[in-house]
């Protein structure tokens, strides 16, 4: 991000301009006044920079959002269910994987009730994995999940005796055991056909446009979410302001719609994926398994310093650009920035330069907010998420949330407008402002049990 090292470099002239004007004898009083008006102008300009368009391109066209409300009325809606089941997701965690020589039974004998998952190789990390794990989860009692994975280098984890080779496919069941790492895919779903109820794709990443049209062809129901865009692009995303216009849509060679069903998480989804739709009845809104609840309050009693929190994820698209200007701005001031999640170390933040810690349940979050004790959360982002979990978390602490404002109409900023504790930003001035005025001195825990509403029970629990 070479606008970030520009305002940096700006920052920097700022403090020498001042620590000149200082140190400079009295018959220079009139240079020096010219340097303090100057300084002071160039505090102003960076205050009132607009912290979003710096890291977005500013000649792209945005989409325009013509879809009406009402349209709406003509798809099914699953987002108002209120019956929910629940699972204590407290200490659940990836299991690794048994080697295959572990469960002969798996051999010849896969069960009836076969869903086949397509997936992408990255099984600890992000809102897609995250969502597969809920699913298998809750409702591997009911069917059995076969997972395929496709990998340029296989090499995993606590299972010897296994050569890494190019371009092979992985089949997991449950995410729990191997059952082949080196397979040809077409004969192994061949062999299973009688026993695939259904084949559920995950996510596209990795596999072949040809074998994806090969799903199709097995007369059995293919449905997808959409956990990014990388079904009507040829990425996952975008930056805001990056998304094609109408008459410039990516080539994909992937029709989207041969998919039986389409599931996505929020209304505002519609808005791009619908330009893509032959039937916009295909594509249906349904809640994805959360947290919904908040749990213990607890006080805060951090006077002296103002703590701000990060949940989940820090990384380019996530604003750590804009979370280093922040940083930088309050280097000296009673604020201290917490990343309560994952950095990417090699994305732009330096882990040795903000504190931040990991967690890998609800429980181990709780303990975290206890331990570092945020006033405010801080939501960044410069890319249209398709959901966000950690949004939900940050909500469910009932802090203020600081959202960078974005400039479309997206899932976030429709999702935070109906909390009621959510205040936006454009400048530091406007930040500085939110962080003095809007601190708070409790926050809550989150209660660590997943809720499914009635969709997923009838599409993969069998209820």
């Amino acid at each position: 991000m070479k606008s970030n090292y520009k305002i940096m470099n700006l920052l920097n002239k700022k403090n020498n301009h001042l620590q000149s004007s200082q140190s400079s004898q009295s018959s220079q009083s009139s240079q020096s006044s010219q340097s303090s008006q100057s300084s002071q102008s160039l505090q102003s300009s960076l205050l009132q920079d607009n912290l979003f368009n710096k890291f977005i391109k500013s000649n792209t066209i945005s989409i325009p959002y013509t879809i009406e409300e009402n349209k709406f009325t003509n798809i099914t809606l699953y987002d108002n269910i209120t019956s929910y089941d629940t699972l204590d997701y407290a200490n659940i965690q990836f299991m690794d994987i048994t080697p295959e020589s572990s469960l002969p039974q798996f051999k010849n004998n896969l069960s009836n009730n076969l869903i086949l998952i397509i997936d992408f190789k990255k099984m600890r990390g992000g809102g897609s994995n995250v969502f597969l794990r809920s699913i298998i989860q809750k409702y591997k009692n009911n069917s059995m999940f076969v997972i395929i994975r496709k990998y340029k280098e296989i090499s995993i984890k606590n299972i010897k005796n296994i050569k890494q080779t190019n371009d092979k496919y992985v089949i997991t069941i449950n995410d729990e055991y191997l059952y082949h790492s080196n397979i040809d895919i077409y004969n192994f779903i061949t062999k299973n056909i009688d026993n695939i109820k259904k084949i559920f794709v995950n996510h596209i990443m990795d596999h072949s446009f040809i074998f994806l049209n090969y799903l199709f062809t097995l007369n059995k129901e293919v449905s997808c979410i959409t956990h990014d865009f990388s079904l009507i692009y040829n990425k996952p995303n975008y930056l805001f302001n990056d998304y094609k216009i109408e008459d410039e849509i990516d080539k994909n060679k992937f029709d989207i719609n041969k998919f039986d069903l389409i599931i996505t998480q929020n209304k505002k989804n519609l808005n791009i994926y619908n330009k893509f739709l032959n039937d916009d009845k295909k594509i249906i809104i349904a809640e994805l398994p959360d947290f919904k609840y908040s749990q213990d309050k607890i006080d805060i009693d951090n006077n002296d310093v103002i703590v701000i929190g990060i949940i989940g994820i820090m990384c380019h698209i996530k604003g750590n650009a804009v979370l280093k200007i922040l940083q930088n701005y309050y280097k000296s001031k009673n604020v201290k920035f917490v990343i309560l999640g994952r950095i990417n170390d090699d994305d732009g933040i330096n882990p040795n330069e903000i504190i931040h810690e990991n967690y890998n349940t609800i429980t181990d979050l709780n303990n975290l907010l206890i331990k570092y004790k945020p006033n405010l959360l801080l939501e960044l982002s410069l890319w249209n998420e398709t959901y966000c979990y950690s949004l939900t978390l940050s909500m469910l602490t009932q802090l203020p949330i600081l959202s960078l404002k974005k400039n479309m109409n997206c899932v976030v900023e429709d999702r935070l407008d109906k909390y009621n504790n959510i205040y936006y930003f454009i400048n530091i001035s406007e930040f500085d402002d939110l962080i003095n005025t809007k601190k708070q001195n409790y926050l809550y825990t989150i209660k660590p049990e997943l809720c499914y509403n009635k969709f997923w029970n009838e599409y993969f629990g069998n209820y």
